[in-house]
């Protein structure tokens, strides 16, 4: 697990994914509002034997709910691993529209949990074109928050990205001034036909564009 956690600090600092969900809202704590937030960047996906560079975009909304609750969904152009493939023996990634919506709660100071499900589709056309072009994921994180909206997370549930159900860890650490830096590995519970786990790990860097606060 230690070696685990150098690998992904080590990745998300040369490397380039923007995840639009995780960028925080533009309420504060006092004053919690609706928010659409843009995001852009670059994104390295490495899986067993393959490592591919894309560039993304993501728009995200969030609101706050009752009782500490808060909605929010988010679509990204990005890429993901093909989860059909792994189950195939094979290892590779493609271009995707992803759509992801969940509800996140604080369970105390710095410790929030997010239910959330998504679908992807495929942008890749005829070539290059998934097996598996519609994926699904139904994932519970457990987040621990640090400085500045960042955070380190556990994942659990049904990932589309390694073919089935699986768990994973998520790395979001804002730099002041300067762009995000994210990596995310994610592992399934059971392995290919040849044995083989077909790990992926998405590491990067995200910049927020633009936010804008909806209502007061």
């Amino acid at each position: 697990m230690r070696r685990l956690l150098l690998v992904l600090l080590a990745l998300s600092a040369f490397c380039a994914p923007a995840f639009a969900a995780d960028v925080p809202a533009c309420g504060t704590k006092d004053a919690p509002a609706s928010c659409v937030s843009m995001t852009s960047g670059g994104v390295t996906v490495v899986t067993r034997g393959e490592r591919r560079e894309y560039v993304t975009a993501g728009l995200a909304y969030d609101s706050p709910l009752f009782k500490g609750f808060k909605a929010w969904s988010a679509v990204d152009v990005f890429a993901v691993q093909d989860g059909a493939a792994t189950n195939l023996g094979l290892a590779r990634s493609f271009r995707v529209v992803k759509v992801d919506a969940g509800v996140q709660r604080k369970v105390g100071g710095r410790v929030q949990l997010d239910a959330h499900v998504g679908g992807t589709l495929s942008i890749e056309g005829e070539i290059g074109a998934p097996l598996d072009p519609r994926q699904w994921d139904a994932l519970l994180d457990v987040k621990l928050l640090i400085v500045d909206a960042g955070h380190i997370a556990i994942r659990g549930g049904h990932d589309g990205a390694v073919g089935g159900w699986g768990a994973g860890i998520d790395v979001s650490i804002p730099v002041k001034d300067a762009p995000a830096l994210v990596a995310r590995y994610q592992l399934p519970f059971l392995r290919d036909p040849r044995g083989v786990l077909p790990w992926v790990i998405t590491a990067g860097v995200r910049v927020r564009l633009a936010s804008f606060r909806i209502g007061k």
